[in-house]
């Protein structure tokens, strides 16, 4: 079965060599609070309304013990323009719950809506946090609660996580092919991209990267006999698996692998002894 096909991001999607992807959960993965308050932002808003209101709020009320002595008409002023009023109240009982019951590393929740489970962490108690919201938690934030409460994080928790949302899709599928992984949003199963070697015309070696999947071709990097790792030609990338590029006259190398490869396949190619 090929990898599920996703509905267009609302954002480029960056190298797979790049330091981040560029989602506004990244940027709060440091502070718990303030990530679910962006969320309840975010949750079925478009980002450039929504962000710049979270960010407005957040510079007056940035910690949980702030938020919950405001009143209902102060906090509504930032939801107005989106027309979601009833979430300025979400907020401040959010942040009076997180008072008196905050998250716990190990202390699991259930958020039930018509007698379902619609979302399940360590967060999911909390008013306003749905299956988005806690998905996204998990994905930036629970690793890091659990290394500070000292306990052990066995397998990172993003690489368990199977959201719903479009966009933490997109980022877990960009996140993967950094680890060089094909990652399937509806199975959550990773499969390793194949490499195989063998030699090019111009006598080097080559490395082969199977990423035929989709609308993506089979892919050939040419690492020099000096070991210097120069790409001597890749085909040109539709998709972020490296940067896009071409290779220059007389096949000249145009860059290190280190600028193209992810960080799976730049372990990959110390393995092959390239």
């Amino acid at each position: 079965m090929g990898i599920s096909k996703l509905p267009p991001s609302a954002r480029p999607s960056p190298e797979a060599s790049a330091s981040s992807y560029g989602l506004i959960e990244e940027e709060f993965a440091g502070d718990d609070f303030q990530l679910l308050v962006v969320c309840i932002f975010l949750n079925k808003t478009t980002g450039d309304r929504a962000i710049p209101a979270a960010r407005r709020l957040l510079l007056q009320y940035p910690k949980p013990e702030i938020l919950a002595k405001a009143s209902y008409d102060e906090i509504k002023m930032y939801f107005r323009d989106l027309g979601l009023l009833r979430r300025a109240w979400w907020l401040i009982e959010l942040s009076k719950k997180w008072l008196i019951d905050p998250p716990q590393a190990g202390k699991i929740r259930k958020k039930m809506w018509g007698g379902s489970i619609q979302a399940e962490s360590e967060v999911a108690h909390l008013k306003g946090v749905g299956l988005y919201a806690s998905d996204a938690w998990r994905i930036f934030c629970k690793d890091n609660m659990y290394e500070k409460a000292g306990m052990k994080v066995m397998e990172s928790e993003w690489k368990i996580v199977k959201p719903k949302d479009k966009e933490l899709r997109f980022y877990l599928t960009w996140r993967w092919a950094k680890e060089g992984y094909d990652w399937d949003p509806e199975t959550g199963v990773a499969t390793e991209r194949s490499l195989e070697t063998g030699d090019c015309d111009r006598g080097m070696s080559c490395l082969t990267i199977d990423d035929s999947k989709g609308d993506r071709r089979l892919q050939q990097v040419c690492i020099s006999d000096s070991k210097t790792k120069e790409v001597c030609y890749l085909e040109e990338l539709p998709v972020p698996l490296g940067r896009v590029m071409k290779g220059t006259a007389e096949g000249e190398p145009v860059a290190t692998i280190s600028d193209i490869a992810t960080d799976g396949l730049m372990k990959r190619f110390a393995d092959l002894g390239l």
